[in-house]
């Protein structure tokens, strides 16, 4: 993994450089190693970007993990918040489909922010512990316009 001790303006080069790439066509640029910068004199400082990773969906009453197929429609939006106020940032989804639309929450894990809290020991020595980013299971809400933006408030 690269690591380089930068200033703020240089992160943001950095940044750019790794999502864009060498390239003047502005590819994206198609390392096989992840990128991490740590910017100079600023506390616990470290950027890591990797490539995305699927977030399994987990239906209430379902028996097997559920994918955005054409039950659920085409994602339109993404927004974060704490839907649950326990402190731990919450996903929703918005999916439209035909007659409507879908909104899917993703309730926040706080074990996956904080393993090592005594909360997280607590749960690994029961067996309930896990490192996922999300819990299971996820709430469907039925709309009936298509969601084509999302945003969060308080």
């Amino acid at each position: 993994m690269r690591a380089r001790q930068l200033g703020w303006l240089g992160v943001i080069g950095v940044v750019v450089a790794a999502l864009v790439g060498p390239s003047a066509g502005g590819a994206r640029s198609e390392t096989a190693e992840p990128v991490a910068v740590q910017v100079a004199r600023q506390g616990w400082p470290w950027l890591s970007m990797g490539d995305g990773r699927p977030v399994p969906m987990m239906l209430a009453g379902a028996s097997g993990p559920a994918g955005a197929g054409p039950a659920l429609g085409t994602p339109q939006a993404l927004a974060a918040g704490d839907f649950d106020e326990d402190g731990v940032p919450d996903l929703v989804s918005a999916y439209a489909g035909a007659g409507g639309g879908r909104l899917i929450l993703h309730r926040g894990n706080v074990d996956a922010i904080y393993p090592y809290h005594p909360g997280a020991r607590a749960r690994r020595a029961n067996g309930t512990f896990t490192a996922a980013p999300f819990l299971a299971p996820v709430r469907v809400f039925a709309v009936p316009e298509a969601p084509h933006f999302v945003a969060t408030g308080d």
